[in-house]
């Protein structure tokens, strides 16, 4: 299956995003160390941050993918938002599973 799907072509178009992807993400993480567990408001207004700041860069993404036409050839996944995430994650996170099970997920080692 790796044969049929160069990733550094399918990833690309996300290197202007794939920073940003990750200072998020570590950002998020480091909240509890940013945030006195009382502040309540103060972690209400992070997270509509971190939320706005999760859709803008989510729609950056799907517009370089749309662009470059990878979204006729192949199902893309949107990552999740740390600070939003969605109803039925569980659901969600089987239905991975059952791909990966299935070996219908292309995966970083497959590229190798």
């Amino acid at each position: 299956m790796g044969d049929d799907v160069e990733l550094d072509d399918f990833a690309r178009p996300l290197d202007a995003t794939r920073k940003i992807r990750a200072a998020l993400n570590i950002m998020y993480d480091g909240m509890d160390t940013l945030y006195d567990a009382d502040d309540k408001d103060a972690q209400d207004r992070f997270t509509t941050v971190m939320q706005e700041a999760h859709d803008r860069l989510t729609a950056a993404e799907t517009r370089a993918l749309l662009r470059d036409g990878f979204a006729e050839h192949y199902v893309v996944v949107r990552p999740i938002s740390l600070a939003n995430p969605p109803p039925g994650l569980n659901e969600i996170l089987a239905a991975v599973r059952t791909l990966m099970e299935h070996g219908m997920l292309v995966q970083q080692p497959d590229a190798l």
